[in-house]
């Protein structure tokens, strides 16, 4: 969104005459609140130091382990930690997530949080130099076991354990929110 993105939006809602809405583009209470959170949090061109400034530094010393990864919590995501599991006419198969890591996420070259761009709309940027995901499977695959199998037989399944990784550089975003407060 863009500043003339913003009338339309505030135009198009039905506000009640009495009603007194929260304008985070004027000198409010909220706006001083809004202008600290970013002024702690940001990260951008004329940071002296961003990768050890803002929202890198709570990042690191918050959510990352000593090698500067984000251990993904897969048991709660994926029940049993079980990522596929299926069965057809050759063979039975279970893939499972065994760990998930997420290497970067204090990579970020510019976080400009919560900037007024209307008097109800907020806007904030986020740009990460890399962003690496790392996610250790157990393959385990035997024969079907359906009445209709093409194979037949009773053996213990076979186990492929695997790293799978991908990576992204220069990603960068922009999310607008449309938030009405009445007071």
């Amino acid at each position: 969104w863009s500043k003339t993105d913003v009338d339309p939006l505030q135009t198009s809602i039905v506000v009640p005459k009495n009603a007194q809405l929260l304008d985070f583009s004027n000198g409010t209470v909220a706006n001083a609140l809004l202008s600290q959170i970013d002024s702690f949090l940001y990260v951008g061109p004329d940071s002296a130091d961003p990768s050890n400034s803002g929202i890198n530094a709570l990042i690191r010393s918050n959510l990352l382990n000593d090698d500067g990864a984000y251990e993904v919590p897969v048991g709660q995501f994926l029940p049993n930690s079980t990522l596929f599991q299926g069965e057809d006419v050759i063979t039975k198969t279970q893939i499972i997530v065994n760990s998930a890591r997420v290497y970067g996420l204090d990579t970020i070259t510019l976080f400009d949080p919560l900037n007024p761009i209307g008097p109800q709309v907020l806007q904030s940027s986020l740009a990460l130099k890399r962003l690496d995901v790392v996610a250790d499977l157990s393959i385990y695959m035997s024969p079907s076991t359906l009445n209709t199998s093409l194979v037949v037989g009773n053996t213990p399944p076979d186990v492929e354990n695997i790293t799978v990784s991908f990576g992204m550089d220069s990603i960068k975003a922009t999310v607008s929110i449309f938030l009405v407060v009445s007071m």
